[in-house]
């Protein structure tokens, strides 16, 4: 059995020039590689915590960019929902996680289901 280990870079607290953001996002199948804050030429996304609730026995993946249907950079995940699916909060305000530059925050899945998903960061 491997392991697969995503590269994280944790940044310091926010500067005053960032924008904040939240996103509250529902999809009954993300599967297909959902963006859940677009991209923007020279700007860079911080998440500072994540929830997500879904009914379902998936494995979900967040990260930056998408190609194929799936995420690019896998900044979270794959993380495993069993048979009635669940509820998982992370929260990195201490010390948000950096995003590709230039690129959207995206989340896939590996099924179809009900998914919601909260968001909370801010870009530069």
């Amino acid at each position: 059995m491997a392991i697969t280990a995503n590269t994280v870079t944790h940044v310091g607290n926010q500067t005053a020039d960032a924008t904040p953001w939240e996103v509250h996002a529902y999809s009954a199948d993300l599967s297909n590689c959902e963006v859940l804050k677009a991209a923007a030429a020279g700007v860079t996304h911080y998440l500072k915590a994540i929830t997500i609730v879904t009914g379902s026995n998936i494995t979900v993946t967040v990260g930056s960019d998408e190609a194929t249907n799936a995420v690019v950079t896998a900044h979270l995940g794959p993380v495993p929902f069993g048979s009635a699916g669940g509820t998982v909060t992370l929260d990195f305000s201490d010390r948000p996680i950096q995003c590709t530059a230039a690129k959207a925050l995206t989340v896939d899945a590996s099924g179809g289901g009900a998914t919601y998903i909260y968001a909370q960061g801010y870009s530069i």
